[in-house]
């Protein structure tokens, strides 16, 4: 497990204009529940924070926290969503056909606009080869099942090009970073940390220099009961594309929550991911006039 000093380095490595101190000391401990006497040593270690309104208490980034919360363990959205994952992957793993379904609920980026809302569900989503049927629930609120065929546990033959590739994800740790770092490949060659989409788009780089065809992919990972967006690699086997992971597989198995001797990093990731073929890897799921967030609930 990573020790407290360790941690902090790696939250320095971002840089505090990046940051946004919005979360409250009172957040830290009900919110966050990260313990006072913790807490106070982190404070010790220049965990970055700014004066609150007043100046008469600390305010603290929300990420940082979060990449706190999930190195000591505490009950987190982070940690769920990593055993969740992990509970993915084996159930694609025992079948040979995962059905799901997905609800996806579009927000208003806009509230109080003139007008009704008007959310569409995205073409990519709606016309993916994998989707079976799509129910309107209500406005924001859309239904859909899908079939992802799956084929057990399979192997891929790595050479000594992706070994060299798997040797260099394992070297980055797993870390939240802002959304403007997660394309820098700069910034990981210097910082050696990555969320998921940072790792895969540097396998997706760094393989095509070694030689190996592949291409990114992103989607959701389907995870239940919420679904998360992810970002993965695959590689070209034959006459298909196959979904591998090594960076994740490799998070799941330091966290305890996988077997990294079940899930060495040739497994391909078969029946969890769903692959969406977005203009933009950062499109929404459904879109309001042009633009929404939106939610993932999985069964």
């Amino acid at each position: 497990m990573v020790d407290m000093t360790t941690l902090m380095d790696r939250i320095h490595r971002i840089p505090d204009s990046l940051r946004n101190f919005t979360e409250s000391t009172e957040r830290v401990r009900r919110f966050y529940r990260i313990p006072d006497e913790v807490f106070d040593k982190f404070l010790e270690l220049g965990l970055p924070h700014r004066p609150g309104p007043g100046g008469e208490a600390f305010l603290f980034d929300s990420m940082d926290l979060r990449n706190i919360v999930l190195i000591l363990g505490v009950p987190s959205p982070q940690k769920t969503a990593l055993k969740a994952m992990s509970r993915a992957l084996i159930e694609g793993s025992h079948a040979q056909k995962i059905q799901r379904t997905v609800n996806v609920q579009g927000k208003c980026p806009d509230p109080g606009h003139d007008g009704s809302c008007e959310f569409e569900l995205a073409a990519a989503v709606r016309n993916n080869h994998q989707v079976t049927a799509v129910r309107e629930r209500a406005p924001h609120h859309f239904e859909i099942d899908l079939v992802l065929a799956a084929v057990g546990v399979e192997y891929l033959d790595f050479s000594a090009a992706h070994q060299k590739l798997v040797d260099e994800l394992y070297r980055i740790a797993y870390h939240h970073i802002p959304f403007s770092l997660q394309t820098d490949l700069e910034f990981l060659a210097e910082a050696q940390i990555a969320d998921c989409r940072l790792a895969a788009h540097f396998a997706e780089h760094r393989a095509r220099e070694l030689g190996i065809e592949v291409r990114g992919s992103s989607g959701l990972a389907l995870s239940r009961p919420f679904s998360n967006r992810h970002f993965w690699t695959e590689l070209k086997h034959g006459d298909k594309w196959v979904p591998i992971d090594p960076f994740y597989l490799k998070v799941l198995s330091r966290w305890g929550v996988l077997d990294e001797t079940d899930w060495p990093p040739n497994r391909a990731l078969l029946g969890a991911l769903w692959r969406l073929e977005f203009d933009h890897p950062d499109d929404a799921l459904v879109t309001h006039r042009g633009g929404c967030d939106s939610s993932y609930i999985t069964r």
